[in-house]
């Protein structure tokens, strides 16, 4: 069985969650949590784990086994949970900013004054993060809002979805569902980050010399 340990900081304890390879089956040390996974190019994917925030997927190997990740910078990358900003401006020592090129509501039928209350709305976005003015990511993304006070926050189009979970002081579920390099070089990877308010699913496609931007 596959091992793994967190902080449940609900609970204020520690938890082991043990993955069973045959039956494809999370339990907790106190035996009260089984979930199904789903696996994608043999990745173990934690995403139904409901008490887990921050808990990501277990590969049945490596990175880069897996996806043929060889770059320990990009394995950094890869594994950002909604912090690449913050990644990229902490190795440049520089400002990233994220420019929003489309965030377009998609149109449902008209709900009732109490269905609106509760309704969830769906974005799609395209958004570009630049460093010395140059861009080295972009990122299209589905993101379903289930809170109406943060749909003002992604419909003004100016803050990122890592900004967005910091505002809500959430640390989301962080689920990798696939990664690589595109014809051109640059890493991609595709990935879901959810908690209780927001749910993403998100593609990043980088430029080749993501990593080597001069001022």
């Amino acid at each position: 069985d596959t091992i793994i340990s967190f902080h449940d900081d609900e609970e204020e304890k520690k938890v082991e969650l043990s993955f069973n390879n045959k039956r494809g089956t999370f339990s907790d040390s106190n035996n009260n949590l089984s979930s199904n996974i789903s696996k994608e190019k043999g990745t173990t994917t934690a995403s139904s784990l409901r008490r887990s925030p921050g808990v990501t997927q277990e590969c049945g190997g490596t990175l880069a086994e897996t996806y043929g990740i060889h770059c320990r910078l990009d394995r950094m990358a890869l594994m950002a949970n909604g912090n690449l900003q913050r990644l990229f401006s902490s190795y440049y020592d520089a400002p990233v900013s994220v420019v929003v090129d489309r965030c377009d509501r998609r149109k449902t039928s008209t709900p009732t004054h109490n269905e609106q209350q509760n309704q969830k709305q769906i974005w799609d976005r395209l958004v570009h993060l630049k460093v010395y003015n140059q861009v080295f990511c972009t990122a299209k993304s589905k993101v379903i809002i289930y809170d109406t006070k943060c749909q003002h926050l992604i419909e003004s189009g100016e803050v990122g979805l890592g900004q967005l979970f910091q505002y809500l002081n959430r640390l989301p579920m962080f689920v990798l569902c696939d990664a690589g390099y595109n014809n051109g070089g640059g890493l991609y990877r595709i990935y879901e980050l959810n908690c209780k308010e927001v749910s993403c699913r998100i593609r990043e496609d980088f430029h080749p010399s993501a990593w080597n931007i001069n001022p």
